[in-house]
């Protein structure tokens, strides 16, 4: 009973892991809530925009790079 409780547990969490980590490009309302919380706090700040911000979120392999590079 343990044992097929351990394996199921094992097989959700590889295939949790496995649809979390697909490369997904951010939604169009997604971006439009970035822009609006950066331009709220340009405003809150009192800061002006020196550029535009260019957004590039990684990508599987880019993580997977970055958490091997890291001290442990």
């Amino acid at each position: 009973m343990i044992r097929r409780l351990l394996l199921a547990l094992i097989v959700l969490a590889a295939a949790v892991g496995l649809a979390a980590s697909q490369d997904v490009t951010p939604s169009p309302t997604l971006l439009a809530q970035i822009d609006e919380l950066e331009q709220w706090a340009t405003e809150i700040r009192g800061l002006r925009a020196l550029s535009p911000v260019d957004r590039r979120f990684p990508n599987r392999s880019e993580v997977e790079a970055f958490i091997a590079s890291q001290p442990r």
